[in-house]
């Protein structure tokens, strides 16, 4: 099985190394740096994870998986917040919103480990 996976942040070095490392584990990535677009990416690709952002412009990533969690289609996927290390945002203050968190920096085993649980 390809995981698909929604990747949506406004940090777009932040995206293209993640989608590297997430093509790297083979999985298929949509992404945008605007969070308004995302629900209609989330439509088109249904993806088996999404990871978002929790600070961007325009909308926060609470109120994106808020979004996400309203579509049907959308019942199977898991949501992931990034984090900027050193933000504060810890596992306590996004659990209400998300199944997992996972750091913008994170390593190829990190993402790995990640698309494991999440996508299986």
């Amino acid at each position: 099985m390809t995981p698909s996976v929604l990747l949506v942040d406004a940090d777009g070095e932040a995206v293209n190394t993640l989608a590297s490392l997430l093509s790297e584990v083979g999985c298929r990535v949509s992404s945008t740096l605007d969070p308004r677009l995302a629900l209609a990416f989330a439509r088109m690709c249904k993806p088996d994870i999404a990871f978002i952002g929790l600070r961007m412009p325009h909308m926060t990533g609470s109120y994106l998986a808020s979004m996400l969690r309203e579509e049907k289609a959308l019942d199977d996927c898991a949501l992931v917040a990034l984090s900027k290390p050193g933000s504060g945002h810890g596992w306590l203050s996004v659990r209400a919103d998300f199944e997992g968190i996972l750091s913008k920096t994170a390593t190829l085993d990190e993402v790995t480990a990640a698309v494991e649980v999440f996508a299986g």
